[in-house]
């Protein structure tokens, strides 16, 4: 028997002015010589965020929050 687990991330994602959404994301493939994955415990968005929110300066479908802390 073949059991196959897929492991989702959280990720808040802009898609317009005033548009976000929580949504499950593939967690990434395994990383690259000069990269890591960290394991996010708490993530929060910043004044520029919401700046972006309010305007629309992001591209839609962009992951917001970067200011994290993990292991």
């Amino acid at each position: 028997m073949l059991v196959m687990i897929i492991f989702y991330m959280k990720a808040l994602v802009f898609h317009g002015i005033n548009q976000i959404d929580l949504e499950d994301r593939d967690e990434p493939d395994d990383p690259k010589e000069t990269e890591v994955i960290v394991r996010t415990a708490y993530c929060g968005i910043c004044g520029s965020d919401l700046t972006a929110l309010r305007t629309g300066n992001y591209v839609p479908n962009t992951v917001i929050g970067h200011e994290c802390s993990g292991r």
